[in-house]
């Protein structure tokens, strides 16, 4: 009988956020993806490298890889590959010569360690960079390299506290189809990649409600705030008139608000200015901030509800 996917990662413990109670669970299944979302303020990086083994918080435990083994043990190491939020090499250090040393930490013999150091340097893109100094690196491509060494060794399971190079986020889903788990961290929703399943939107306290990515789409058009200028300007009490508009506030340029259907308002919009004699002078959708999203999805489940509905 064919298994399903196996919990490659299995968080018990983890602080809540400061409007929920009790503690938090969150497991990740082997060939999907968690985003810890999460502005510099919150919990977000610290969940990460508590998950990771490199932090540790009270209360939690942290189970990794297909034996379940506590994320502190040595023997756990190999499993876990981990991106840290601000990555650092000597500036002279090269890709080529990074690898190198992080494969012999590794315990890699030479021979080995060869191969894979070219077939990670070419996976992650770095291979027209593999000879050049960490000083002459962009951000993007440090971020590549710190990918690279994170996945040294094959561990099944990846955690990246920090964003993901545009050139590099299909390779998610390739990591996804070779049955790794992965959690990502992402500053706004902004920065969500398409491989993303769910996403455990966190506060300063902790954990405050895990969605599925689907969702949180649906959830952030109808959050989003609409900012729109309009020459020669529009009086209020038209603007006012706008169907499903809430919270109409008035600014330099024009109005702000919110609306249910961000489609359909910017339908609204151009009918109103056709039927007003204006043109739209600026327009934005701003998507809702990460501490707005953790206030307003935090559930209230009873004390041994866990926010992770029981994938093992």
């Amino acid at each position: 009988m064919e298994q399903g996917p196996r919990v490659l990662l299995r968080a018990i413990g983890l602080p809540r956020g400061a409007e929920g109670r009790g503690p938090a669970d969150l497991a990740v299944l082997g060939g999907s993806a968690l985003l810890m979302l999460g502005d510099p303020s919150s919990a977000a990086s610290r969940l990460m490298a508590v998950m990771a083994g490199r932090a540790t918080t009270a209360g939690s435990r942290v189970l990794v890889g297909s034996r379940k083994l506590p994320v502190h043990t040595a023997e756990a190491a190999r499993y876990v590959g981990y991106v840290p939020p601000d990555p650092c090499c000597p500036g002279h250090v090269t890709p080529r010569s990074h690898l190198s040393l992080v494969a012999a930490c590794r315990g890699i013999d030479g021979r080995t360690a060869g191969r894979t150091i070219g077939d990670l340097l070419e996976w992650c893109l770095l291979g027209e960079r593999a000879d050049t100094p960490w000083r002459e690196l962009d951000r993007d491509h440090r971020s590549a390299l710190a990918i690279a060494s994170a996945l040294m060794g094959n561990p099944q399971v990846l955690l990246a506290d920090r964003a993901v190079p545009p050139f590099l986020l299909g390779r998610l889903s390739d990591l996804k189809a070779l049955g790794r788990a992965l959690v990502i961290r992402a500053c706004g929703v902004d920065g969500i990649p398409p491989a993303v399943d769910r996403v455990a939107v966190c506060d300063g306290a902790g954990v405050a409600a895990v969605v599925r990515r689907t969702d949180l789409e649906g959830i952030c058009r109808r959050m989003s705030t609409i900012r729109v200028g309009f020459y020669p300007s529009l009086p209020r009490k038209v603007m006012e008139q706008l169907p499903g508009a809430a919270g109409i506030r008035s600014h330099a340029e024009g109005y702000s608000f919110s609306h249910p259907d961000t489609s359909a308002a910017l339908v609204h919009l151009s009918g109103m200015a056709r039927a007003n004699a204006r043109a739209i002078a600026s327009l934005q959708v701003l998507p809702p901030e990460t501490g707005f999203l953790a206030r307003n999805l935090a559930p209230r489940p009873e004390p041994d509800q866990t926010l992770f509905d029981g994938e093992d």
